[in-house]
């Protein structure tokens, strides 16, 4: 059974923070389901929220954590996974390093499942929840502006991308994402390949490398897959302590459409026009207003500065 959070999370229990609005509303649709799987994975009882609006689940997870939550479980998808991520940390820092991730995938791209092996039955991945297996994964950090010219932090567990894969998750519509995350972010990615115009950017890596040029997109990855799949940065690994850069020059439109389906099998970092590199930190500046996603969330522009915090966060895993 469960137990409503009341406003305090007095006994370890693990604490499960539902987004119903993921997937298009559909987790919310299937809450009934999720929570009779859940029930029978943990009999002795857990807590439970729902969230209400966006940066819900940070607010929620925070207040957990500082109440002794041990377990903390977003269900949702990449975006509500996000939110939780950025509830373990403060000032930078990790809350209480006891504190765990557990993540039941039911949203529109589900690329951390992808990337952290997980099972794609939510069956399963109670059961995983419920084990007592866990890894510490890296976490990325991104310094960025907001629209109103204010600096502010934000921490991701798979992807921060300015340029067109901002403008990507953008166009992913709740009505687009009816379709699934395979072809939601696919038919925006083509649309937008079709009409966006490239940004000049300056990447400088670990504070030593500079590189200048037009681009369509600037990947710094923690995670392998992104976009509802696509093999976007194939070398990279969640614990190895890097960011993964992967930089798109800019390119005809036909020259984009012929490659775009490379991007799915990591075929495309072969391609003369991109440039695959490691850092620790980077900073990406423009002198246009070049816009900034991160784990499928869309956060404000460049200037941008993101470094790897080498295994940071413990998680749940299979």
């Amino acid at each position: 059974m469960y137990l409503p959070a009341m406003g305090g999370y007095r006994v370890k229990r693990p604490h499960f923070i539902i987004n119903p609005a993921a997937s298009a509303g559909e987790t919310g649709r299937s809450q009934g389901q999720l929570l009779k799987l859940i029930e029978n994975g943990f009999p002795d009882g857990f807590t439970l929220d729902v969230t209400t609006r966006p940066g819900h689940a940070t607010e929620i997870t925070a207040k957990a954590i500082s109440d002794g939550v041990d377990l903390v479980v977003s269900v949702g998808g990449d975006g509500t996974m996000n939110e939780v991520v950025n509830g373990f940390f403060a000032s930078g820092k990790l809350k209480r390093k006891s504190s765990r991730l557990g993540l039941l995938c039911s949203g529109t791209a589900e690329d951390v499942l992808r990337n952290l092996g997980l099972p794609k039955s939510v069956k399963e991945q109670v059961e995983v929840l419920a084990g007592k297996r866990t890894r510490f994964v890296d976490v990325g950090k991104v310094t960025f502006t907001t629209k109103e010219g204010e600096k502010k932090e934000r921490f991701y567990l798979n992807d921060c991308n300015p340029g067109m894969a901002a403008k990507v998750v953008q166009r992913v519509t709740p009505g687009l994402k009816r379709l699934g995350g395979f072809l939601a972010f696919g038919l925006a990615s083509t649309y937008t390949a079709l009409t966006y115009r490239g940004h000049t950017m300056t990447i400088t890596l670990d504070g030593k490398r500079t590189i200048s040029g037009r681009f369509l997109s600037v990947a710094v990855s923690n995670g392998r897959y992104a976009g509802g799949g696509m093999d976007f940065a194939p070398r990279a690994l969640l614990d190895d302590g890097l960011l993964d850069v992967v930089m798109i020059r800019d390119q005809s439109v036909p020259a984009r459409l012929m490659n775009f389906p490379k991007i799915y099998s990591g075929k495309h970092i072969n391609l003369s026009w991109i440039t695959y590199l490691k850092a620790k930190r980077v900073r990406i500046e423009s002198n246009q207003r070049v816009p900034l996603e991160a784990d499928g969330e869309w956060l404000g522009y460049l200037p941008c500065e993101m470094e790897v915090l080498p295994k940071a966060l413990k998680i749940c895993a299979g």
